[in-house]
């Protein structure tokens, strides 16, 4: 299953992590991540079976959010890799809470530029990748699953479109 979250100005984000193993613990635990961030006729970034996060950084961004949530203090977590970084703020004063989401651009050369695609998620943004986390480390049950599903941010994938490389 892949995630499809819809950000405010007509932007998707599709992410979709594989050979998460919920039994390693340590690090070099590689999970494969393709992400795509699309808005129609502007931006059409895509990242395809990259080893970016190891499975303890998934858990690490999970618990990023899950404080961030709970009304924990700002932080700011980078992966290993550097591709990707996460931080929680709250707005004080406006009562929002949100999760800036910095992703480097891949070259296609061996190493990222120092441009960036910034996004902003909001609380619902946040609690349905946390959610889409949540299925990945095993933690969500089948009615939420099932929820996601029927809501379509959770997408059931036969593995087909991302040969294609295209989301329908």
């Amino acid at each position: 299953m892949y995630l499809k979250l819809p950000l405010d100005g007509d932007i998707t984000v599709t992410l979709r992590i594989r050979e998460y193993d919920r039994k390693v613990t340590c690090s070099n635990d590689w999970c494969l991540v393709d992400l795509l961030v699309k808005k129609p006729d502007v931006l059409n970034y895509e990242l395809y079976e990259d080893e970016t996060l190891e499975g303890h950084e998934i858990r690490r961004i999970k618990s990023l959010i899950e404080n961030a949530l709970a009304g924990g203090k700002a932080e700011i977590y980078e992966p290993l890799e550097p591709y990707m970084i996460y931080e929680s703020v709250p707005e004080y004063g406006e009562d929002v809470l949100k999760l800036y989401w910095k992703i480097y651009i891949w070259s296609g050369v061996e190493y990222n530029t120092d441009s960036t695609i910034n996004l902003c998620l909001f609380d619902d943004d946040m609690k349905m990748l946390l959610d889409y986390l949540k299925y990945i480390t095993g933690e969500c049950d089948k009615q939420s699953v099932q929820e996601l599903i029927d809501k379509g941010i959770l997408v059931e994938d036969d593995g087909k479109a991302w040969k294609v490389k295209s989301f329908e």
